[in-house]
């Protein structure tokens, strides 16, 4: 499912977004799965479910190129040898058929030296700049790809059920900036609709109330001071 209003811009269903021929998906967190091991919560590797989301995408949408929006890998300062291993077979998968390039996220120290792609620290293509976020914005543009939040939306109904999903966030104020969902599909994020919510980015210093918010199907939820929590 696509929406939003720009032509060149267009939000996919699986919390990617393809820009021209380019297909962008951040935080991918490849090696969470052992954070969570530690934990005593086993699950497989994520490697391989999301190569295979990225191929299909890539496939339907005809994209030539993945760009691969910081936090390709998750643990810090350095990664453990599975996770390593994970990170090469999950890139040399994906180029079998598609141009892979990383823009570096803050978990991702000496990430060029473990992948033979190309590693950048943003990427400008026309008017919009995509990055990842952890940093202050490199240079003046009129709309930023950006992902490093994790946003999410939470709900509560009257019984005091809870639930979170992930969501976009789509800020417009003297530029665009569109902050990404979590690829991984064990991570969900953090509700940006919580009244303690702030953000962790340089790029913003908060989330305006006038920021739009999109579910992954493509469901506009409405601006973000319209669905907070406690109000």
């Amino acid at each position: 499912m696509l929406f939003g209003d720009a032509v060149e811009l267009l939000f996919l269903r699986e919390g990617a977004l393809m820009y021209g021929k380019t297909l962008v998906v951040a935080d991918l967190h490849i090696g969470f799965e052992i954070e969570l091991l530690r934990s005593g919560i086993s699950v497989p590797s994520q490697w391989r479910r999301m190569a295979e989301r990225i191929k299909k995408l890539a496939f339907e949408f005809s994209a030539r190129e993945v760009l691969l929006l910081g936090d390709v890998r998750h643990e810090v300062p350095s990664p453990t040898k599975k996770e390593e291993n994970d990170l090469r077979n999950f890139v040399s998968d994906v180029s079998e058929n598609l141009r892979v390039i990383i823009v570096k996220g803050n978990h991702d120290g000496r990430i060029e030296e473990m992948v033979d792609c190309e590693v950048v620290k943003y990427v400008k293509m026309e008017n919009v700049l995509f990055m990842h976020g952890h940093t202050a914005l490199p240079e003046d543009c009129e709309t930023v790809v950006m992902a490093h939040e994790h946003p999410a939306v939470s709900f509560r109904d009257r019984s005091g059920y809870s639930f979170t999903e992930k969501c976009w966030v789509d800020i417009r104020n003297e530029r665009r900036i569109i902050i990404m969902p979590v690829f991984n599909p064990l991570i969900t994020g953090n509700p940006v609709n919580s009244p303690e919510r702030k953000p962790v980015s340089p790029v913003i210093s908060s989330f305006p109330g006038s920021s739009l918010v999109y579910l992954l199907d493509g469901t506009f939820l409405g601006k973000l001071e319209n669905i907070m929590q406690n109000r």
